[in-house]
């Protein structure tokens, strides 16, 4: 918009010849060597953003498994890794300030040009007595001042393939599904269809899970089971859409797993994995970490619901301060805490990665009862290993061949 204004101004005032010779050495000039700069920064500028998003992923993973890497000895292994992705990360950063700093040489050089061309085009005009020396010289400073129109965007081309890198995450964010069904999140139902899916890690031999085919309906509650190393919990990861299959579908709803919105899934679908992170903080603080808008009410309800609330309750209540991963309370209080947390979000699909660890039978049972009251619609998935777990399931499924467990009749899983 300046560039166009300038020239205006300048054909009215000066003369047409200073306005195109201005205003075309500006826009071809920049044009030219911000594209180029731009081309070049491109690849630097994407992969430095990549590896920052990997970054601050990898380092909230350590400061969360801190003391497990501490207790095997691999705290100072993480934080050199750490360290060297880093140091990726500032080399591709000094290759962009290279490119950024000779777009700006450039760009300097050609306003240089432009304006001894103005001054020069100037003073033949003046010369000959087409324009007076006083307009020559306002050619010559309009030129100096529309150099700083266009010094400041080398930062924005030597950073476009970072912005390109971040809007995809943006956009993808924000998609919106267009299939309507079940998987909309205007309904009460969401029912989980794992199709023929296998999944094989890059350095393995084998298949951890091989054509696998699985289906929970929407109220109905289902344990997998089979023994350690069968993929009760890959299968759980990849229902999640937290792994991607090698092969085979897995469909929320009406929908196929690729086609949902990450936002929209995160609030249909909630994994407790096996193992998971309390923060420091008060009990209110750790649940309001799934809805910080809850009453205390709705604390209480979902704290209830785990056969918790009077735990809390003797402990000071939802004030009680929890220390560092959740110290305060013991392993099988921690485990109810967070399955009250995920009850917060109330979801439609629930999967749970060995729920009632650490609690005896009838504490079990209990929480187990309370987590489908309180989400009576929803499709509970568990993995399981316990006769507890497996007899309040509506279904067992599984995972290795037939099982007869309490005289029971375990479904293995249709492998086709």
């Amino acid at each position: 918009m300046a560039q166009i204004c300038t020239f205006l101004v300048l054909w009215w005032l000066v003369d047409v010849r200073v306005a195109l010779w201005i205003a075309g050495g500006f826009v071809l000039g920049s044009a030219l060597i911000l594209g180029f700069a731009g081309r070049l920064a491109a690849s630097p500028s994407g992969r430095e953003e990549a590896i920052a998003q990997a970054f601050r992923s990898r380092f909230i993973d350590m400061i969360r498994a801190r003391a497990d890497l501490a207790v095997y000895g691999r705290l100072a292994h993480q934080g050199e890794m750490l360290l060297a992705v880093d140091a990726e990360r500032q080399r591709d950063r000094f290759r962009i300030s290279r490119i950024e700093r000779g777009a700006g040489l450039a760009l300097s050089l050609a306003g240089t040009a432009v304006a001894a061309g103005a001054l020069g085009l100037g003073m033949v005009l003046a010369q000959a007595g087409t324009i007076t020396p006083a307009l020559a010289a306002i050619g010559f400073f309009a030129s100096l001042a529309l150099m700083e129109t266009v010094a400041p965007l080398r930062r924005a081309m030597a950073d476009l393939g970072r912005m390109t890198v971040a809007a995809r995450r943006v956009g993808e964010n924000l998609a919106v599904a267009e299939e309507e069904g079940f998987g909309d999140p205007r309904s009460d139902r969401a029912d989980l269809r794992i199709d023929t899916v296998t999944f094989r890690r890059a350095d393995a031999a084998r298949p951890v899970l091989d054509r696998i085919s699985l289906s929970v309906a929407a109220g109905e509650s289902v344990a997998i089971t089979g023994p350690s190393g069968s993929g009760k919990s890959t299968l759980l990861l990849l229902a999640a859409r937290l792994l991607k299959p090698t092969s085979g579908r897995v469909f929320v709803g009406s929908l196929p797993m690729p086609d949902w919105d990450e936002s929209r899934l995160r609030n249909s679908v909630m994994l407790v994995p096996q193992r998971s992170a309390l923060m420091a903080g008060t009990i209110g603080d750790a649940l309001r970490l799934a809805d910080p808008a809850a009453a205390e009410d709705d604390l209480w309800r979902v704290l209830e619901a785990v056969a918790l609330a009077q735990v809390i309750r003797a402990k000071g209540g939802l004030e009680f301060r929890l220390g560092p991963n959740g110290s305060g309370l013991s392993g099988g209080e921690a485990r109810r805490l967070v399955l009250a947390r995920a009850l917060l979000r109330r979801p439609k699909l629930l999967m749970l990665d060995e729920p009632t660890e650490g609690l005896d039978d009838a504490t079990a049972l209990k929480v187990l009862n309370g987590l489908r009251a309180c989400l009576p619609e929803a499709a509970i998935l568990t993995a399981s290993h316990r006769a507890t777990e497996t007899a309040w399931a509506d279904r067992v499924v599984a995972l290795d061949q037939h099982i007869v467990q309490a005289g029971r009749r375990l479904q293995p899983v249709p492998q086709t």
